[in-house]
């Protein structure tokens, strides 16, 4: 696949394949930096080149080149493990957010209906995770009032 910037006039097109895909206005003098991101798949780029008036821009890497997340793992420690909500073949508990309060020691977690579109179930921890319940909604609008102050 070709990614590809084309700018005419003030029109900026992103390219991929030789097709629009997407078409914004920019009346800028320089571009800027370019990244890339595979989402949930995995990237790579081959081959990366610029054409046209460039500049060098002056810039930082935001972190450095051997930087490495620690990484706990929790497989062998079952009395470190809690189930928020178990699932079945017919709900799927996805996309969850989780969120510590400032007492440091509430957690919401609230999970998305489908895909990121509007907020779904929600469970509540008073304990810092070891004991979970269910959040009665109490809608207002689209979101839960009591994740409205919090999540929104």
């Amino acid at each position: 696949m070709t990614f590809e910037v084309v700018q005419i006039g003030s029109c900026l097109r992103f390219l991929l394949d030789g097709k629009v895909a997407y078409e914004t206005t920019f009346d800028q003098k320089i571009f800027g930096k370019v990244g890339f991101t595979a989402g949930q798949g995995v990237m790579r780029l081959r081959n990366f080149e610029a054409q046209g008036n460039t500049y060098n821009l002056d810039w930082q890497r935001s972190q450095s080149v051997g930087y490495t997340v620690p990484v706990i793992d929790l497989a062998d420690q079952q009395q470190r493990q809690v189930v928020v909500a178990k699932g079945s073949k017919s709900i799927d508990y996805q996309h969850l957010t989780t969120v510590l309060l400032q007492d440091g020691r509430t957690i919401l977690c609230p999970w998305a209906h489908g895909h990121g579109r509007a907020l779904g179930p929600m469970k509540r921890s008073p304990d810092g995770g070891l004991t979970w319940q269910w959040v009665k909604p109490r809608r207002t609008g689209l979101r839960y009032k009591t994740a409205q102050r919090f999540i929104a």
